[in-house]
């Protein structure tokens, strides 16, 4: 029997430069907001296929049809998939929760937030697949500190948040003939000020299962120096973990943050 410890990343994107700041500003909700709340209780003897598709885009300044190029503001999209098939006749209970809000966020809130819980015992030759990916990617030219911050102090560290462009996707995928999974996704893009910044997390939990399962994640992160439109700063990381057999615990927890203050 193999058995996997918990294993954690977490991934804080802020690189600090004397003088200047860099940072995701976000992007400032529209006049009218929109949201969607989806709630599911499955208990079926038998099979399954659920799906569910969402993409979000969201400039500042300029119209989503003339973007790109990006000539001012900023530009946002994220989009989340999960799918879940099962082959032959199994015992299927699942629970997922998923909320949609186009408004301007603040700390702890999300715009994207999705949970699952996921029990599959199957007759020894069906299986069941869960797939899922959260990502969010953000471009910006440089803005007048003042303009975008709540801190009234803000401008002391920095008189511009300078040109970025970042992006981040997290998930995981599940193949089994017997067991539990437990998915976590969230991200926040959209807020009236750069105060609460920009984060993606992602969460997935096996226990007790027969099969192979496999998360990841993956950021790229270009940051400016003032006004200049040009990268002083550069990250590239991923991570991917994956394993087959009898999974006792597999735990990955992701945490992609960059904000003006932390």
């Amino acid at each position: 029997m193999k058995k996997f410890g918990i294993m954690v990343v977490v991934l804080a994107m802020l690189v600090g430069m004397t003088g200047f700041a860099v940072a995701d500003g976000g992007v400032n909700a529209t006049p009218e907001t929109i949201g969607i709340s989806t709630e599911g209780v499955i208990s079926v003897q038998g099979a399954i296929i659920s799906k569910t598709d969402l993409t979000m885009k969201s400039t500042s300044m300029l119209p989503l049809p003339i973007v790109p190029p990006l000539a001012a503001g900023t530009y946002y999209a994220a989009t989340y998939n999960d799918d879940v098939t099962s082959t032959g006749v199994g015992l299927i209970d699942m629970t997922k929760t998923m909320d949609v809000d186009t408004k301007n966020m603040l700390v702890n809130q999300y715009n994207i937030e999705a949970f699952k819980v996921l029990n599959f015992l199957g007759d020894g030759t069906s299986r069941i697949v869960s797939t899922e990916n959260i990502a969010v990617d953000g471009t910006g030219m440089p803005i007048d500190t003042a303009e975008i911050m709540i801190c009234t102090l803000a401008k002391s560290k920095s008189d511009w948040l300078p040109a970025f462009c970042n992006f981040a996707e997290a998930g995981s995928s599940v193949d089994m003939l017997v067991g539990s999974v437990t998915t976590g996704a969230d991200t926040r893009f959209i807020m009236k000020s750069a105060d609460p910044g920009v984060v993606l997390d992602y969460n997935v939990r096996v226990i007790d299962t027969i099969g192979k399962a496999s998360a990841f994640m993956n950021v790229f992160s270009q940051e400016a120096k003032g006004t200049v439109l040009a990268p002083f700063s550069e990250v590239d990381f991923s991570e991917s973990t994956s394993v087959d057999g009898l999974i006792t615990l597999f735990d990955k927890d992701f945490a992609y943050e960059s904000k003006f203050k932390r």
